[in-house]
């Protein structure tokens, strides 16, 4: 009995006195030291802490330093594979905190163009019309943005969200005088609608006026929707100033929008 004791008196003396616990080293410098090199005993040179790994008293995890501020405090390179990695990919969290590699779609951009290089289209004064030809992405940066061609006309579909929105074009008009076919110098008003608020029959934007050279605007919406450009004619006269002056036809046209996610 008596020996049993003293072998338990032992033990407890031992472990008052065994605070920290190290791995290949003699004096580990935190609760849990682990030196692979084996050359940071007596030492306070950071450098020689590169490939430590420490678990302190506040239940901080250092690797490659003796002094972690963090729960996880790494000093060096981190690697990170979950099968999605990828050059230029971010590292996104769900609600719960776990994470994956995924494409950023902040401040990435998609191209839109609408195009008739053989003329065809004809336009009004008083009431927007859908400018109508061929639709094509360019570029395709923006998951969801998309051309849609069907019986009604080409469109730019948008999901939901908020876009820095670019329109870059020109539009030429031809005008019928006395049967002969005369080029005009074009100005009017561009339109941006909604399939979706068709019955509305307003544009969701009025891009720009007079003459047609481009708009930067906002564009946001809580909603995806099928977008689509309209045109309402105005002329110039270098002489007599602006005025109103159509129908006009047989008109070519090349327009982009770019949309860049906010």
């Amino acid at each position: 009995m008596k020996i049993k004791l003293i072998i338990i008196f032992l033990l407890c003396s031992l472990l008052s006195f065994a605070q920290n616990v190290g791995i290949n080293m003699k004096n580990p410098q935190a609760v849990f030291h682990v030196d692979p090199l084996g050359d940071s005993d007596n030492t306070s040179i950071p450098s020689r802490y590169v490939d430590d790994v420490i678990i302190n008293n506040q239940g901080r995890i250092g690797i490659g330093t003796s002094l972690p501020t963090s729960k996880i405090d790494i000093i060096g390179k981190l690697q990170f594979l979950d099968g999605n990695q990828a050059r230029g990919k971010v590292l996104f969290s769900d609600a719960t905190g776990l994470a994956s590699w995924k494409v950023s779609q902040f401040n990435r951009q998609s191209v839109w163009v609408l195009s008739n290089a053989a003329g065809g289209m004809s336009f009004s004064l008083t009431t927007p019309v859908q400018i109508k030809g061929t639709g094509s992405m360019i570029e395709a940066n923006i998951v969801g943005i998309v051309n849609v061609s069907n019986t009604n006309g080409n469109f730019v579909y948008v999901p939901a969200g908020k876009y820095i929105t670019i329109l870059e074009g020109q539009l030429l008009s031809r005008k019928g005088v006395l049967g002969v076919q005369e080029a005009v110098n074009t100005y009017g008003r561009i339109g941006l609608r909604s399939w979706e608020q068709l019955s509305t029959a307003a544009d969701i934007y009025t891009l720009f006026t007079n003459k047609a050279a481009g708009s930067t605007f906002i564009y946001e919406s809580s909603v995806g929707q099928n977008l689509y450009l309209t045109y309402a004619i105005r002329n110039y006269h270098p002489f007599i100033g602006i005025y109103q002056d159509g129908p006009h036809n047989n008109a070519t046209f090349l327009f982009t929008l770019t949309f860049i996610k906010l």
